[in-house]
C-alpha cells in the first residue's frame, strides 16, 4: 500500500418503496347499518391492477398527521402548513 491508509465510504443499495395512506369505504356495514372506513396503504406503482392497496386497520375515520421537528432539544409538533416546518 502506497501513501496514507484511504477511508473506505460504505456504500448502501436499499430498495426503493414509497406509500401512501388514505381513509376509504371498506364495503362493509355494521350492525347499525353504517358504513365501516380504513385505513389502506398503497405500494408504488400506482394504479396498477398487480398491485391494490392493502386495508391496514378498520374503524379509522379520519387520518391527521403532525410532524416532529426537534429545536435545541425540545421536540415540537406541528402541521405542514406552520411556517416553522420550511
Amino acid at each position: 500500500m502506497f501513501g496514507a491508509p484511504v477511508n473506505k465510504i460504505q456504500t448502501r443499495v436499499m430498495r426503493f418503496r414509497s406509500s401512501i395512506f388514505y381513509v376509504a369505504d371498506t364495503g362493509l356495514f355494521n350492525e347499525n347499518g353504517d358504513q365501516i372506513r380504513a385505513l389502506y396503504e398503497q405500494t408504488y406503482p400506482y394504479n396498477d391492477a398487480t398491485n391494490p392497496p392493502s386495508e391496514v386497520v378498520q374503524g379509522v375515520e379520519n387520518l391527521r398527521l403532525s410532524y416532529g421537528i426537534r429545536l435545541a432539544g425540545t421536540l415540537r409538533y406541528v402541521d405542514a402548513a406552520d411556517p416553522a416546518f420550511d
